[in-house]
């Protein structure tokens, strides 16, 4: 998981009150953190909402396990106690729990390394394919010392990134049972116009 967009709303009158000098272009102010081996952007806009941008492509979380999946919240606290020197909040007043936090969009990948005959091979793939109001890309991604084939998925998301989190990683259980609707509602929909095509004839 990658590519992180997040936004949080707070007073507006905090605007003003931003502890360091960030960056400023069009009223909104823009302050970037490196944390660990990851940058975060901080864009501060005059109506109180912050977006909250995570660049890690490089380094991007695994969140295939619950171990996994707290160390990205553990991540975020960092996101949120650095946001909290940026207001000048130590109380924590201020700065909304990262439960709250919404999750705008992001992108999720999966690397297979590609082997030393394939690279000639693979070196100019960049596919790009939009379907279903879903983007999917294949590319090649240059690693250090290795080469990897990036399949990547782009997804709108726009939900608490606690309820993303629980009902799509860690209980995808109701978009299984979704998917069965779904195939039920349509076998129905055949099985009616099969009856009234027999009527017909």
């Amino acid at each position: 998981m990658h590519n992180i967009h997040m936004l949080t709303i707070i007073d507006k009158s905090h605007y003003e009150e931003i502890n360091q000098k960030p960056w400023t272009y069009n009223n909104t102010k823009i302050q970037v953190e490196r944390i660990g081996l990851r940058e975060v952007i901080y864009k501060f806009h005059k109506r109180g909402s912050i977006e909250i941008d995570i660049t890690c492509s490089r380094n991007p979380f695994q969140i295939e396990t619950d171990d996994e999946v707290n160390n990205f919240f553990v991540f975020l606290g960092q996101v949120k106690d650095r946001l909290s020197l940026i207001l000048n909040d130590p109380r924590e007043r201020i700065v909304p729990s990262v439960g709250t936090w919404i999750l705008k969009s992001c992108d999720f990948n999966k690397d297979v390394e590609i082997r030393d005959k394939d690279i000639g091979q693979l070196m100019n793939l960049n596919i790009q394919i939009k379907h279903a109001g879903k983007a999917f890309r294949l590319y090649v991604k240059n690693r250090e010392d290795r080469f990897l084939l990036r399949e990547e998925r782009a997804m709108k998301i726009d939900q608490s990134v606690f309820s993303f989190m629980n009902d799509s990683i860690l209980n995808p259980y109701h978009l299984f049972q979704k998917k069965v609707d779904e195939l039920i509602s349509m076998i129905q929909k055949l099985d009616e116009k099969n009856i009234t095509s027999s009527h017909r004839t």
